[in-house]
């Protein structure tokens, strides 16, 4: 389990990480998410003893990484896609990464042949790709089949099938009672991979929840209508302050009431309905909203962008 109480970091004036508390339980993926500059990589580097906390501590097991009797059976970490010598293939990347941490050399096999780096193992590692230095960091990281994996934007560079595979590789290992926490620009991924989500934003805590229920507390219900008496429903729905959205011409967005209320009403009325369904917020809709005024980097309208 990973612990984080009252942590902040500072550098100078810049606040970069301030009073977070939160855990990272076994038997779930948990997402860590936040915009650029939120204190994500921060945090986790803290978490693994690189980058010394303002104030508070983070805690594996219950103890400071750096007081780990073995930390590389504990926890594994893919923090930067490239933490190795460029000189070096990449089987002896690992070899050396084993010999450091009294891991038997049997177990590099095993990692390469589990992220697919078999046939490059004799390559040195300093002409692979980006999607390749992401597996060589994962094998690094699952080289002491640890408790717990920590593991900083691992879809960075993969391509479908390699983002499909690590979304397996880590709800496998949770199923099987590991701890795996994961940070992500991906949204549509997180949705898919984690069941637990931390959201930060200018290093300050904004939510630690599920997943379903992050969204459920944080987006308004909608419902999708489809009619041929599209009209005299609007004007029902109007007439009992609902917030009404025409998307085309026989279909309409509806909130402000539920489901059931709409097709009571149109039931009343004597209105066919030919579509009456709930619309669910996406996690990548409902982390925007919720995150906007975090943003520490946004983009201008192009010059010439039509207003």
């Amino acid at each position: 389990m990973i612990e984080v109480k009252n942590l902040s970091k500072s550098y100078g004036s810049v606040v970069a990480v301030s009073n977070l508390n939160f855990q990272v339980t076994p038997g779930t993926v948990t997402g860590f998410l936040g915009p650029n500059g939120a204190g994500k990589s921060t945090t986790m580097r803290m978490i693994m003893g690189i980058d010394h906390p303002t104030s508070g501590e983070a805690l594996i097991n219950g103890r400071p990484y750096r007081e780990l009797a073995q930390p590389l059976r504990t926890v594994g970490a893919l923090l930067e896609a490239k933490a190795y010598h460029p000189g070096r293939t990449a089987e002896n990347h690992l070899l050396a990464v084993a010999a450091a941490n009294h891991l038997p050399s049997a177990r590099v096999k095993e990692v390469l042949e589990q992220t697919g780096l078999t046939s490059v193992a004799h390559r040195r590692a300093g002409n692979f790709s980006l999607g390749m230095s992401q597996r060589l960091g994962i094998a690094t990281a699952l080289l002491g089949d640890p408790e717990i994996l920590l593991l900083d934007e691992p879809v960075n560079g993969l391509d479908p099938e390699g983002i499909q595979w690590i979304r397996s590789l880590m709800q496998s290992l949770a199923e099987r009672g590991r701890t795996i926490f994961v940070s992500s620009h991906l949204m549509s991924e997180m949705a898919l991979t984690a069941s637990h989500v931390i959201v930060i934003g200018q290093g300050k805590l904004i939510a630690d929840t599920t997943v379903d229920r992050f969204i459920a507390d944080h987006s308004e219900l909608r419902t999708k209508v489809r009619s041929p008496q599209i009209q005299e429903l609007e004007a029902l729905l109007n007439a009992r302050n609902a917030k009404v959205n025409r998307t085309d011409p026989s279909t309409i967005e509806v909130s402000g009431m539920t489901t059931e209320q709409i097709g009571e009403l149109a039931s009343g009325n004597a209105i066919t309905l030919h579509e009456l369904s709930p619309m669910v917020a996406s996690l990548e809709e409902v982390f925007m909203e919720l995150t906007q005024g975090s943003v520490e980097y946004r983009a201008t309208e192009p010059v010439g962008a039509a207003s």
